[in-house]
């Protein structure tokens, strides 16, 4: 659980909580709650439910992220293709939904050292575009590739990864992989700035 992009924190931010599973619960009549408050009585009067909201929606993250742009809400009204396209948008699913590494991204991120992270840490896929090296796929793995290294040029190289793996237009729904959430600040993208106009305006409706 965690939060999404805000005044705080543009990257969201990812609190490290489970979230309640809440099918599972409702399916036995919310019994662990029940016996959760019933012992709570014993001891208190009154109580204080901080962060109500995530009784109605949470913010939730893939485990394998740090940060929390590739969440999405839940419960939450996801997308179909067909609902997708009715916006004017030609919707490419593996396109959008993976991350987008052209070589101009790459240059444009990390600069004098494109060269290192594209042999480091990329896999060349045909004509300028790029994909991650299975072991740096996900923000979790590019944590620990990076554990332990503090250097300005380090943090700097692994928050250029981060940006990367993030760099997408839309992420599944968590419990039907064949509906879709825009993804929240998809503006900000590589991808949405590689757009066609019309295709950016599509997407914002």
């Amino acid at each position: 659980a965690g939060a999404p992009p805000d005044a705080f924190s543009v990257n969201g931010q990812n609190w490290g909580l489970p979230t309640y599973n809440w099918d599972r619960m409702i399916a036995d009549g919310c019994e662990w709650w029940v016996r959760r408050f019933q012992n709570m009585a014993k001891y208190f009067d009154a109580y204080r439910i901080d962060h109500v909201l995530g009784f109605f929606r949470i913010w939730a993250i893939p485990t394998d992220c740090v940060g929390g742009l590739l969440g999405q809400f839940q419960p939450a009204l996801a997308m179909s293709r067909d609902e997708i396209q009715s916006y004017g948008l030609n919707f490419q699913e593996h396109l959008f939904t993976t991350p987008f590494i052209a070589h101009w991204v790459v240059e444009r991120v990390f600069r004098e050292h494109t060269e290192e992270v594209i042999k480091t840490y990329l896999n060349h896929e045909h004509d300028d575009i790029y994909s991650l090296k299975p072991e740096y796929n996900t923000e979790r793995k590019i944590e620990a590739a990076f554990e332990g290294k503090t250097t300005e040029k380090d943090v700097w190289l692994r928050d250029g990864l981060y940006a990367l793996v993030d760099d997408v237009l839309f992420v599944r729904d968590r419990k039907n992989p064949n509906l879709f959430h825009p993804r929240i600040t998809a503006q900000l993208n590589f991808m949405y700035e590689a757009l066609w106009d019309g295709d950016k305006a599509a997407f914002n409706r």
